[in-house]
């Protein structure tokens, strides 16, 4: 047994982590346990506690197959077995004995720890004892076991075999009952050989790898090297598009336009593009396909287009007037070219309103709701964003289009009464250096409840910003006010905006954002009573200040 231990132990030290494949195909083991007769005198098997026959043995394996190895098992032990009746004789016998089988392994060797098996061969029995020596086939030599995988090497195998034996003679008794048996129940370690180096470990043998480097779990072709269809470069488990060719930063996905983007994500395939793969000409976010202002950057929420676009050719915003006064709270619905209703805006003080929600090369129609007053004597017409009146053509269902505007000011129909200007602020007059017009500091006012700038004021912000940029030594500051309609909380939240709108618009022409401070001031500091519509809209401001 010793020796038995010793031979093992060295194969143990010349083996390597490394499972039994047709590359390592050799496994070694040493087993111990029971074995048992069962014949004419009595039965033992499975009789553990009365019957005490030890063995103990070597076994050697060969890899045919994932499921499939031959096997060897050698076993040195004894036997042991007492007749009963008149003659009341005990036997007791060396038992050496040899298998050849072939072994079923349910399943793969890496698949799983618990590994359950068949096996089924021939083997030989000898004898040797009380001056007999005896010898004999035993056919079959099967059984079961399983094989726990303490490592990539090393299993503990439990084995139950079954050895019949061809002749009747050990135990001096030859009835009808049939030839004698023997069970062997054993417990042991069974170690790989490694036998043949493979650094990637993909069952291609080194010398024969032409790929020896391979991921550790690639599926490898019979040279060695990772399954890749379309020939990219990256194998099949890595490829999300393993029929077409593709690069690395596509996980193997084709990318026409070498802008990063997969062809399947790209909205623009065949040209190169920073936003979602398309391009962005003007840089503002916006891909120029859904860019209704492809050429001046804009913001997302108005299509690319910047805040003070206005109608051009008829397209996208501009301002409406009646010319009727007063006009105050009038209704109007706004219809497509189709002449679904789009949407109902409603004018101001001096019947005016804005609308900025046109879309590109469509007409659209204004119609009066609920006109308090002869329509006939009503005119719509449509200004630019610095007053210059366009043409609106009256079409005969009495609604309003409104088309691409003439070059030149229309003069052929004027207000029959000149529009009130909205009340300014008598502090619009502020005192300059001198390189800063004063009328350039005039305070912007605002509508209720809202921080959009309006359109009358970009000429002042435009040229207010063509100064500061010439002057870059002056700095402002700007101070925004709300009247006191809502909570206290929500007016100073609304001047924070609309200081921070006014500011934003600025730096989009170029001002330095660090010469510009903004604060909101809620509704403090009014300049006029907000207990008048006049007042409120003074109070609705915010002022221009040059920092000392």
């Amino acid at each position: 047994m010793k020796r038995i231990l010793l031979i093992f132990c060295l194969f143990i030290g010349l083996t390597s982590v490394s499972a039994q494949t047709k590359q390592n195909p050799w496994s070694i083991g040493i087993h111990a346990g029971s074995e048992q007769y069962n014949g004419e005198i009595e039965n033992q098997f499975f009789n553990f506690f009365d019957h005490h026959n030890g063995f103990a043995g070597l076994s050697a394996s060969r890899y045919l197959s994932p499921h499939l190895d031959v096997g060897l098992d050698l076993t040195l032990g004894d036997i042991k077995f007492t007749s009963t009746g008149e003659s009341n004789r005990r036997y007791r016998f060396n038992m050496n004995q040899a298998n050849l089988h072939l072994q079923y392994n349910f399943f793969n060797y890496n698949d799983v720890k618990l590994r359950p098996f068949v096996f089924a061969g021939i083997g030989m029995i000898a004898f040797d004892g009380e001056g007999e020596n005896q010898s004999n086939l035993t056919l079959p030599a099967a059984g079961l076991g399983v094989n726990y995988k303490l490592n990539e090497q090393v299993s503990i195998r439990y084995q139950n075999t079954l050895l019949v034996s061809d002749g009747d003679e050990i135990d001096n008794r030859t009835d009808e009952s049939g030839n004698d048996m023997f069970l062997q129940t054993s417990i042991g370690l069974a170690a790989v050989i490694k036998s043949t180096s493979d650094l990637d470990r993909d069952g291609v043998a080194d010398k024969n790898d032409e790929c020896p480097e391979t991921e550790l779990g690639m599926k490898v072709d019979k040279k060695g090297c990772a399954i890749d269809l379309d020939l990219d470069g990256i194998p099949n488990e890595r490829d999300k598009c393993p029929s077409d060719p593709g690069f690395e930063y596509t996980n193997g996905c084709p990318d026409s336009d070498n802008d990063s983007i997969p062809n399947a994500d790209d909205p623009c395939p065949n040209i190169a593009g920073s936003v979602n793969g398309c391009p962005d000409s003007d840089g503002d976010g916006v891909a120029d396909i859904d860019d209704k202002c492809p050429n001046e950057a804009g913001l997302e929420n108005l299509s690319g287009c910047p805040e003070e676009a206005i109608v051009e050719e008829g397209k996208r915003m501009g301002v409406f007037e009646y010319n009727e006064l007063p006009l105050e709270n009038q209704a109007l619905v706004v219809l497509d070219e189709n002449g679904n209703p789009v949407d109902t805006i409603y004018t101001d003080d001096e019947g005016r309103f804005e609308f900025t929600a046109l879309e590109a090369d469509q007409n659209y129609s204004l119609r009066p709701i609920n006109l308090d007053g002869d329509p006939s004597a009503v005119e719509i017409y449509l200004t630019d964003d610095s007053g210059n009146r366009r043409d609106a053509e009256e079409t005969e269902d009495g609604k309003f289009v409104f088309t691409a505007p003439k070059d030149q000011v229309a003069d052929k129909k004027q207000p029959k009464e000149e529009v009130k200007k909205e009340p300014k602020s008598e502090k619009k007059e502020v005192p300059s250096d001198g390189t800063i017009p004063a009328d350039l500091l005039a305070d912007i006012n605002f509508d209720s409840e809202s921080f959009n700038i309006k359109i009358k004021y970009y000429d002042q912000l435009n040229r207010l910003a063509a100064a500061l940029n010439k002057q870059s030594d002056i700095n402002i500051t700007l101070f925004a006010y709300a009247d006191s309609t809502g909570p206290a909380d929500y007016n100073q939240r609304l001047t924070d905006n609309r200081a921070d709108r006014v500011k934003r618009y600025l730096v989009k022409k170029g001002v330095s954002a660090s010469r510009i401070d903004a604060m909101g001031k809620g509704e403090e500091s009014p300049i006029a009573t907000n207990l008048t519509q006049e007042g409120r809209a003074q109070n609705r401001r915010v002022e221009i200040r040059l920092k000392d």
